[in-house]
């Protein structure tokens, strides 16, 4: 399986890809370290904020095709028996 690493180098983000054996990552949790959420458990730390932005800011713009994103174009193939 392909996954994503992310890593800081001389201070700026990047993502690094690597693969992984599914057996590794398949089925199992991982949760977010403590120290990461506030003492009361309503809300995440600045530390979480620092390490996320990175991997969620940004716009996406997909192309738009009779007014709707188009992501992917498939070829109508039929099925058969």
């Amino acid at each position: 399986m392909v996954a994503y690493e992310r890593t800081v180098k001389d201070g700026k983000y990047f993502c690094d890809y690597k693969l992984v054996n599914l057996s590794e990552v398949a089925n199992t949790e991982k949760k977010l370290p403590r120290e990461w959420i506030t003492e009361d458990g309503t809300g995440l730390r600045q530390e979480f904020i620092d390490y996320v932005m990175p991997l969620i800011q940004g716009e996406s713009k997909p192309p738009i095709e009779d007014g709707l994103p188009r992501f992917a174009k498939l070829k109508k193939v039929l099925a058969t028996k």
